[in-house]
């Protein structure tokens, strides 16, 4: 003998809107199984929206990380900032060259031409005395200090050559000086101050 068991329980004396209500809620659900497996053409439409956005914003993003990496290689790179100048000294003390770093950061001198008149020297002290055409123009009248291959830390000045003796002084004022000075900064960049 069979068990009744809810499921296969006939049903009892319901209403008739009742029963219309349950034959109407099965129909809708075997509607609505189709619809889950194969879902309707706008859905896909909307996926490939969503899917295209992602990679916008993926694309977006990387542009903008790549633009920000960009500038902080920058302010890093002005943080250390190297800035050579020569200058010329004329005073009643009399001739004298200077080299200063205005920059913020260190620069190492990788060559330096001064040159006279056109013609070019490795040091300053050559030019000098090509400029003052003296035998006796010697270390008791000027000192000097090479800056070639040397490192200057920020703000550093050093006098390249200074002439205390007005007679030797003026001869060399009389005479266009220029001067090429190749430095690095920290990051290996090369830079070039020159005066003409």
């Amino acid at each position: 003998m069979e068990e009744i068991t809810p499921e296969n329980q006939p049903p009892q004396n319901l209403p008739k809107n009742e029963t219309k209500k349950t034959e109407t809620q099965q129909i809708e659900i075997q509607t609505a199984i189709p619809e889950i497996i194969n879902p309707p053409k706008n859905t896909i439409k909307l996926e490939l929206v969503v899917a295209f956005l992602s990679l916008f914003i993926s694309v977006f993003t990387f542009v903008i990380t790549a633009l920000q990496t960009n500038i902080m290689q920058k302010q890093q790179k002005a943080s250390v900032w190297a800035y050579l100048e020569a200058t010329v000294n004329i005073s009643s003390e009399g001739f004298s060259v200077d080299v200063h770093n205005k920059g913020v950061g260190a620069a190492r001198v990788k060559d330096v031409t001064y040159i006279l008149n056109g013609k070019k020297f490795k040091n300053f002290e050559e030019l000098a005395k090509i400029a003052v055409n003296d035998t006796s123009f010697n270390y008791d009248f000027y000192s000097t200090n090479p800056i070639n291959k040397k490192v200057f830390a920020p703000t550093e000045k050093i006098r390249v050559f200074s002439v205390k003796n007005m007679k030797y002084a003026s001869k060399i004022i009389n005479q266009k000086i220029d001067f090429e000075i190749v430095y690095t900064n920290i990051y290996g960049d090369e830079e070039v101050f020159k005066t003409f």
